[in-house]
């Protein structure tokens, strides 16, 4: 067993020290003695405090480094075995909290540094990181398998032992019984969708976009069941022959599309109907892209969902 030469001075019970009121009320213990003769019990008490404090600060190194603790005078050799002393209890800027794990307390350490369960990185939220590797453990969310005897933490999340798979998913908030997004469970998956709705184009039964005076650009033509007879504008900017089924040109004649033949003839020779798969753009290299895909989505930004492990 290691020894520590260090002791402290007149511990013993009965020690002729003085007490802790009267050394706090002895001139001496700020300016020191000055002249005459100190008494023992105010020296003993000088030398208690100050001897005890060393004993216990040598004890400790002792005991941290499993070595003697000489009074040889050697205070490079001391200064030596305290930092190994304080890197044994893992208190070393290299490895700081190593005894955490060690000493039984991880649970409390975790909840002293607001870490713990309920904190505001609990085991197994998805947490969005930038880079492609998870860190040191944390596990990616890539419906993967995990080792739920290794991380039970992990498992009370995930019962199944497996991780939901988030890439290039958006997460949802759960419906809860409020009506919004009803019918589903935690962690199902849900695919993507256009809310249903329906589109026109106008025709002879009501207002064309394309009538004189109108500010509508992007319907060229208005059209009736049956694309057969031309309509004419009057003076007054009325169409005539509203009787029959009829396609009417805007007034410079220059209606374009993409659906080149619909109702081409010689009596009609420019009412191609200009219609679109999506109206968000057209592509025209260098000044425009159209933000059109194979899914709905919103602008967005691409993250790594992680989770801590354990």
């Amino acid at each position: 067993m290691a020894t520590n030469e260090f002791k402290a001075f007149a511990t013993a019970g009965g020690a002729n020290v003085l007490s802790q009121e009267e050394y706090l009320a002895l001139a001496a213990l700020s300016t020191g003695f000055q002249s005459g003769i100190a008494k023992s019990a105010e020296i003993n008490k000088a030398l208690r405090q100050a001897t005890t404090g060393v004993a216990a600060l040598t004890q400790f190194i002792s005991e941290a480094t499993d070595s003697d603790i000489n009074d040889n005078g050697d205070v490079s050799a001391l200064v030596d075995k305290l930092a190994a002393a304080l890197a044994a209890r893992g208190l070393s800027r290299e490895n700081p909290f190593a005894d955490i794990a060690a000493d039984g307390t991880e649970n409390q350490a975790l909840a002293n540094l607001g870490l713990g369960e309920g904190s505001a990185l609990p085991v197994g939220v998805p947490v969005p990181w930038p880079g492609e590797t998870a860190p040191e453990g944390w596990l990616k969310c890539n419906g993967a398998a995990f080792d739920t005897a290794k991380y039970p933490k992990l498992a009370l999340a995930y019962p199944s032992g497996k991780l939901p798979d988030l890439r290039g998913e958006f997460i949802r908030g759960w419906d809860d019984g409020r009506g919004v997004d009803s019918g589903r469970s935690l962690l199902s998956i849900q695919n993507y969708a256009f809310e249903d709705h329906a589109l026109n184009l106008p025709t002879g039964m009501g207002l064309a976009g394309v009538e004189l005076g109108s500010t509508e650009k992007d319907i060229y033509a208005a059209f009736a069941d049956s694309m057969k007879y031309i309509g004419t504008v009057n003076s007054n900017g009325g169409w005539t022959d509203g009787s029959q089924p009829k396609i009417y040109l805007r007034s410079d004649g220059m209606p374009v599309g993409n659906n080149n033949g619909l109702a081409s003839t010689i009596d009609a020779p420019y009412s191609f109907i200009r219609t679109y798969k999506a109206s968000t753009g057209w592509n025209n290299p260098g000044l425009n892209t159209p933000k059109t895909a194979n899914e709905t989505r919103p602008r967005n930004v691409a993250f790594n969902y992680i989770v801590r492990a354990s």
